[in-house]
């Protein structure tokens, strides 16, 4: 069996959606799966100043744990997400993994771009036809 680790950063919940297809996916493969959320690098004040950052948060932190050590050492192969706009949380992680990981990390940070754009680009057709 393959032992997959995917690891995430979201704020909003749209990168969690695309670690949770990735997860699917591997699971789908008959993979073994661990699915972590990194923790957030902001001050406390910054995301309680943001209602439904705050709220995803407080979902999310219900929901996952975050990467260990021994889920690296677990892991044949890493699958990593974040957004295109908070690089800092997956870099300290990558940074972390540097000196002892030595088995394949995949990014599907571009697909969480894509997706974003995607939606994006859905919404302001429908408000062309509105």
């Amino acid at each position: 069996d393959v032992n997959v680790l995917v690891v995430f950063y979201s704020r909003d919940g749209e990168t969690e959606k695309l670690a949770t297809a990735a997860g699917v996916g591997a699971i789908q493969s008959r993979a073994n799966l661990r699915l972590r959320r990194l923790k957030d690098l902001s001050e406390a004040e910054a995301i309680a100043r943001d209602a439904a950052w705050k709220a995803t948060l407080d979902r999310m932190n219900m929901d996952y744990i975050a990467p260990r050590e021994i889920d690296a050492q677990w892991a044949d192969v890493i699958l990593v997400a974040s957004p295109a706009d908070a690089r800092a949380e997956m870099t300290q992680y990558l940074k972390s993994l540097e000196a002892s990981y030595r088995k394949p990390i995949v990014p599907i940070t571009e697909a969480a771009s894509a997706l974003a754009q995607g939606k994006q680009a859905a919404e302001e057709a429908r408000e062309r036809k509105i």
